[in-house]
């Protein structure tokens, strides 16, 4: 009798947690507690945005119970920006380290707003303003660059400085936001993605300096066979500079249209003056593409460091074949024009 009453009462101790709800006291990771109104008997998805990715990385899934209530769960802490799904309704969300349970209540609509009530996080709290803000479209470049100075957590930062870009100037700023998540969290993938990012960043605004009119940057690199050639040593004639690989299809496929193009006119006083993006290891491949489409005019330089090639960056080069065409006296006429405008602008330049 008195194992059955302790069995009884075991039994009304646990109905009784279980009706207070779990406290997830021991759980490692951090904790996501939705209550979400027209979200009922629907399935929850944790998504982490992945900064260098189309495609986020799915951590946690679950089933939304007859109240709309559900629960999501990481392994474990870390600064983190998130994505919440719920059928088609989505919400972003950071949560820091520090955060152990991260409560969101509200409606399908507020989840798609990001205006669900949010407790638990500071993180998260200064993070939705800012997205609120963005969802509104009601920032301008005032505050955007006064949240980028501000915010407490620098991944929050990085996130809106990625969304609202204005690379050649907010370069400074980005520096600044990627010293702060190097101090605070040094071993994030974040923190390493970000730095990759400024690098795409400050080619983006060394692009937007090269302009037409502008004197074009020099370049002085070897050929195939050891010998340097500077763009600045070809002035006084009309130069494609040209951007290309011996991998890249595009480029080879364009190759005959050049070639036409320098049989034509370089007679005339035109030339092309081509940079490889090919790696050392693929130097044999280069030769060989210079042979093979017939590529008759000297100027054929790389630094052999693939896209890390300087040229490149100080061009803002980020996609290839791109092509600059340069006037006699050593400035910028077009920025990426086709073979027909090259031609029709020679007609003018020779």
């Amino acid at each position: 009798m008195r194992k059955i009453q302790y069995i009884l009462l075991l039994s009304a101790i646990a109905y009784f947690f279980a009706g207070c709800g779990e406290t997830y006291t021991d759980h490692p990771g951090t904790v996501i507690k939705g209550e979400i109104t027209g979200a009922e008997n629907l399935k929850a998805y944790l998504d982490q945005i992945v900064l260098r990715s189309n495609q986020p990385v799915i951590l946690d899934k679950t089933d939304i119970d007859a109240s709309g209530k559900f629960v999501l769960k990481t392994e474990d802490k870390q600064d983190r920006i998130f994505r919440i799904r719920v059928g088609s309704a989505q919400s972003f969300l950071l949560v820091s380290k520090d955060d152990h349970i991260v409560e969101l209540k509200g409606s399908v609509a507020d989840l798609k707003g990001n205006s669900c009530e949010i407790t638990g996080s500071e993180a998260a709290l200064e993070f939705n303003g800012m997205i609120k803000n963005v969802i509104k479209r009601t920032w301008n470049d005032g505050q955007i660059d006064n949240y980028l100075k501000t915010a407490k957590y620098p991944l929050g930062a990085m996130y809106a400085s990625v969304i609202n870009p204005n690379p050649a100037k907010r370069l400074t700023l980005c520096k600044n936001i990627h010293q702060k998540m190097l101090t605070s969290m040094p071993n994030s993938n974040y923190t390493k993605e970000y730095q990759q990012v400024i690098g795409q960043f400050e080619q983006m605004s060394k692009a937007g300096n090269i302009k037409v009119g502008e004197p074009a940057p020099d370049i002085a690199l070897e050929s195939p066979t050891g010998k340097k050639y500077a763009l600045s040593s070809l002035k006084g004639k009309v130069v494609l500079l040209d951007f290309w690989a011996s991998w890249c299809r595009p480029c080879r496929y364009k190759n005959p249209q050049i070639v036409a193009l320098y049989d034509k006119y370089k007679s005339k006083g035109f030339t092309v003056y081509s940079v490889s993006l090919d790696r050392k290891t693929q130097k044999d491949r280069w030769e060989k593409a210079i042979k093979d489409d017939k590529l008759s005019w000297p100027y054929h330089v790389s630094d052999l460091a693939g896209w890390q090639c300087k040229p490149a960056k100080e061009y803002g080069v980020s996609s290839i074949p791109k092509t600059f065409l340069i006037d006699k006296e050593g400035k910028i006429a077009a920025v990426n024009p086709n073979i027909k405008a090259v031609e029709s602008q020679l007609k003018n330049l020779l």
